[in-house]
């Protein structure tokens, strides 16, 4: 079994406690729940069965946790685990456990649908973080399996995988959790679901001494690399003289290589980008264009346009040209942009209040299409689709 993180929302509870030595106890956490749950493919490994269907490691995967699964072994593998600030990279094992403690979880039961348990935390820094509200969320770590039996959840909601077994490991205080807003210390604000940035998992490892942090593949790229070069080197004792021009060639050719994956890593760690942000980009870009069609007309083309471009022409028609803006900052362009298109709005808006005072007006009438709003619609459709074309890589 793997290790697989699910988070919870966490808030400050009213059932808190203080022992003498100043340690914090948490009391009825809802840890875990029953029902249906969401993952990443690549946060956890479906074991059975051969023929499951498979997935990008970003794309959603929902779970089932039946109520049998937490059974009184379950529950006990969570007692007195470990209770720790941020996840570890690793489980908590012997070895690091020193490290990353910073309390304890204990008397877990279940309730209902709910896997309950209290907190102690012991350190200092931890406690500030709970009590500001500077970090809100809890996030278990555990080991389980998952099988690939898609199904229908008992309140209607179809899953791709059923969890089977569950291992406690550690119960970690996060910034953003990934559960219901059910699943809360006692009084917590909302959580935003999983917060749709890109989580890639990095790996550390050290090339002369210094630390590099990779994704795995890179990471097995860079100890393949590093086991030539091992190689190489040891190759070079029992090679003559007359080869020694070569094995040092050989050597610059593998440095060279290391290099260029070191310079590729750093390239590829501020290119990363999820398909929540592309989304977010093309919705945006979109709603900028139909509002500055509003200004512009229905014949305008933001083709091969930036955005501060398309916002600079519509306030040059919203003023019918007589304006200057070559030496105007962006955040004043932008606030000329939404007064003019608050007007604009207010302006169809008391237009469509007249249109339907004459609508009431006469019962007979057959029904009128408002052309404002028809049009206004038909150009949102028309953004809207270049900008799925512009994402597919179509335009």
């Amino acid at each position: 079994m793997e290790l697989t993180l699910d988070r919870l929302s966490v808030k400050p509870s009213t059932k808190r406690e203080y022992t003498p030595e100043g340690f914090l106890i948490i009391r009825d956490n809802r840890l875990a729940r029953t029902g249906t749950v969401t993952y990443r493919a690549g946060e956890i490994r479906i074991v059975e069965p051969e023929n499951q269907i498979l997935r990008g490691s970003m794309d959603p995967v929902v779970a089932y946790r039946p109520p049998e699964l937490f059974t009184l072994d379950v529950l006990q593998s969570f007692e007195n685990k470990p209770f720790v600030n941020k996840h570890p990279k690793q489980a908590v094992n012997v070895i690091n456990v020193k490290g990353e403690r910073v309390g304890h979880a204990f008397n877990i039961r279940m309730d209902g649908d709910y896997m309950m348990g209290d907190i102690q935390v012991e350190d200092s820094a931890t406690i500030t973080e709970i009590e500001n509200g500077s970090k809100r969320e809890l996030s278990l770590g555990y080991m389980s399996i998952f099988e690939g039996r898609p199904g229908i959840a008992p309140d209607g909601t179809p899953y791709d995988v059923i969890q089977t077994k569950m291992l406690g490991n550690h119960v970690a205080l996060v910034n953003t959790g990934r559960c219901g807003s059910e699943c809360r210390v006692s009084d917590a604000a909302g959580i935003t679901p999983d917060n749709r940035g890109t989580i890639m998992d990095l790996v550390t490892l050290k090339f002369r001494g210094v630390p590099y942090d990779m994704t795995q593949q890179v990471a097995d790229l860079f100890k393949g690399v590093q086991t030539e070069l091992v190689a190489a080197t040891e190759a070079q004792t029992s090679l003559t003289t007359d080869h020694a021009s070569a094995i040092e060639s050989t050597k610059a050719d593998y440095q060279a290589k290391l290099d260029k994956l070191t310079g590729e890593l750093e390239v590829l760690k501020t290119q990363i980008v999820t398909d929540y942000d592309l989304d977010q980009r093309a919705a945006e870009r979109a709603k900028l264009c139909t509002d500055a069609a509003t200004l512009v007309g229905d014949s305008a083309s933001f083709d091969g346009k930036s955005n501060s471009q398309v916002r600079r022409e519509a306030v040059k028609a919203g003023y019918k040209g007589d304006i200057d803006l070559d030496s105007a900052s962006e955040g004043m362009v932008e606030g000329l942009f939404l007064g003019l298109l608050a007007n604009t709005k207010n302006a169809y808006q008391r237009l469509g209040e007249k249109r339907a005072e004459h609508l009431a007006c006469d019962a007979k009438t057959e029904p009128v299409v408002d052309p404002v709003a028809a049009a206004r619609q038909k150009k949102l459709d028309e953004n809207k689709e270049r900008a799925s074309k512009m994402r597919n890589g179509a335009v």
